[in-house]
C-alpha cells in the first residue's frame, strides 16, 4: 500500500533561519527545501520502505549549512537507506546508509554541505541580480529489515546543521534534536528553549527558526524580514499557529509581493 505526503503531486516546503539562537535578518530564505514522502506498509499498516524528494528551492546564507532528517524507526532495524548526497567530512555514514551516532531513531543526511554541493557562494535563488540556479531533486529510500507498526507522521523531523558544525541543529518548532546535537545554545540570546518541558527553537514571542508550509513556499528576498513580508506570520506565530493558519497565501492584506523572491 502507497500512500503519500502531502500527496502523489504536490510537495511541502521547509525554510530554515540558520543563525539561532539569535534571530539574525529574520528572512527564512537561508535553506528553503521543498519534500514528498511516499510511505510504502503492509496488509496491517506497518511501515516496509519510506522514500522521499527533496529539491533545495533556496540558501539565503554564507554559512555552509547540512540539511537532514531524522525518522521515528530504530536503526538496528534499517536494512539500507541511499541516496545522500555527501561531499564533505563533517558526518559519519554507516556502511547501511544512514547518519551513524543515534541510538532509536534512523537520520538521514540529505545533502551535508549544501554551498560545496551547489557552489554557492551565499545568494542562491534569493537575490534578483545573482543567476538563478536551477537545483536537481535528491532521491532518498530507506527499506526495513522487518516491518515496523509505529513509524510517526510526515513531516517527521527535518533539520538543518549549521555550518558544517553537526552539533548545532535547528528544528522545526517544539522537534526535539537529535543524540548529535550539542545543548549549550538553548536558553541563550533570543533563544527561550525549555528541553525539560519539550519546548524547542522559539523565542519567548513563539518565533519559531523554522517553518513548514503545505504548498511551495514564497520566501522573501534576502535579508527582508518575513514579518514585513507575510504580514498575517506574526500573529500565526505569537498564537501559537491559531490566528492566520492561512498565512502564506496570496490573499487580500496578507502580504507585501515587492518583498518576495520570484523564479526569473
Amino acid at each position: 500500500f502507497q500512500s503519500f505526503y502531502p500527496n502523489s503531486v504536490e510537495f511541502t516546503s521547509i525554510a530554515f533561519e540558520d543563525l539561532w539562537p539569535g534571530l539574525g535578518d529574520f528572512d527564512f530564505n537561508d535553506v528553503v527545501v521543498i519534500m514528498q514522502y511516499e510511505i510504502v506498509t503492509n496488509a496491517q499498516n506497518e511501515l516496509k520502505d519510506l522514500k522521499a524528494k527533496f529539491r533545495l528551492m533556496a540558501a539565503g546564507a554564507s554559512l555552509d549549512n547540512g540539511f537532514g532528517v531524522a525518522i521515528p524507526v530504530n536503526p538496528a532495524n534499517v536494512e539500507s537507506v541511499s541516496g545522500s548526497r555527501i561531499v564533505g567530512n563533517s558526518v559519519n555514514i554507516d556502511p547501511k546508509g544512514y547518519e551513524s551516532g543515534h541510538n532509536d531513531q534512523t537520520v538521514w543526511i540529505v545533502m551535508d554541505a549544501i554551498n560545496q554541493i551547489y557552489q554557492n557562494t551565499g545568494f542562491l535563488n534569493t537575490m534578483a541580480d545573482v543567476p538563478y540556479v536551477e537545483t536537481d531533486t535528491i532521491q532518498i529510500s530507506m527499506t526495513l529489515s522487518n516491518p515496523q507498526a509505529d513509524f510517526g507522521t510526515a513531516p517527521y523531523n527535518p533539520f538543518i546543521f549549521v555550518d558544517q558544525d553537526r552539533a548545532k541543529e535547528i528544528h522545526l518548532l517544539d522537534s526535539p534534536p537529535t543524540d548529535l546535537a550539542s545543548d549549550e545554545y538553548f536558553g541563550m540570546w533570543e533563544d527561550n528553549s525549555d528541553p525539560a518541558m519539550g519546548s524547542y527553537y522559539k523565542t519567548g514571542s513563539n518565533l519559531p527558526w523554522a517553518i513548514e508550509i503545505p504548498v511551495s513556499f514564497d520566501y522573501p528576498f534576502e535579508k527582508v524580514d518575513i514579518l514585513q513580508t507575510h504580514l498575517k506570520f506574526g500573529e500565526w506565530a505569537t498564537s501559537g499557529g491559531e490566528s492566520f493558519q492561512d498565512w502564506y497565501l496570496d490573499k487580500a492584506g496578507y502580504r507585501n509581493e515587492s518583498n518576495i523572491y520570484t523564479r526569473p
